[in-house]
């Protein structure tokens, strides 16, 4: 590895333990939400068409929002860990995620850290009383897999022109970031599909997989 390496990571299922807006639908959703799903899942729709339907159908408050993922959500142990230790070997950690920063503040308030990396993703208002998606990027999608309303695979390729990119990932959000990452993490979903798409992966279950590897190769 020739450049500096930069870890691109996922949040929803890869750092936090579960998907957060999943595990939000399948408590206050319906047959409606699950639908809508269902239509993400078949490719019928993107993901920013998804998330904005299902928050819409759902109609939750920010008071409900914010106290359901303080009090059910959690981060996979070892992220913070692996973040120290990228920042004492000279490696950068990025998030690119299609999900909502809005609950990536809260788990790393209730962990007791600062947001000290950056953090690319999709934002949560409150509109009439309920929690909307909004987004500040193009919704357009070059990869036929989105649109996600952030473009992962646009971050990739920015960071590979000074970077060797390792992305970290579990689900269908991370296929574009898969076909262009130098090193691949994966599992789940994402998994899969790298196997039926003839990528080349790591299989992980933590971060801590993630730092046993770079501590390998560097």
């Amino acid at each position: 590895m020739n450049k500096q390496i930069i870890v691109v990571s996922d949040f929803d299922g890869t750092i936090s333990v579960e998907d957060v807006n999943t595990s939000i639908f399948n408590t206050f959703g319906n047959e409606r939400t699950m639908a809508i799903r269902a239509q993400y899942k078949n490719s019928e729709i993107g993901l920013r068409e998804s998330l904005s339907a299902q928050y819409k159908t759902i109609g939750i408050d920010k008071k409900t929002f914010d106290d359901y993922v303080r009090s059910n959500m959690e981060i996979d142990k070892t992220f913070f860990e692996f973040v120290d230790y990228a920042k004492q070997n000279g490696i950068k950690v990025a998030v690119v995620s299609g999900g909502l920063i809005n609950y990536v503040k809260l788990l790393y308030e209730k962990y007791g850290r600062d947001i000290d990396i950056p953090v690319y993703s999709n934002l949560l208002v409150e509109e009439n009383g309920i929690m909307v998606p909004q987004y500040a990027e193009t919704p357009n999608c070059t990869s036929n897999f989105g649109p996600c309303g952030i473009c992962k695979l646009k971050h990739i390729q920015d960071y590979k022109k000074d970077y060797t990119v390792i992305y970290v990932g579990d689900g269908f959000t991370d296929r574009c970031a898969a076909h262009e990452a130098d090193i691949v993490f994966a599992k789940n979903d994402l998994m899969e599909y790298c196997i039926n798409s003839g990528i080349p992966y790591h299989p992980f279950s933590s971060f801590k997989d993630i730092e046993d590897y770079l501590k390998k190769v560097r």
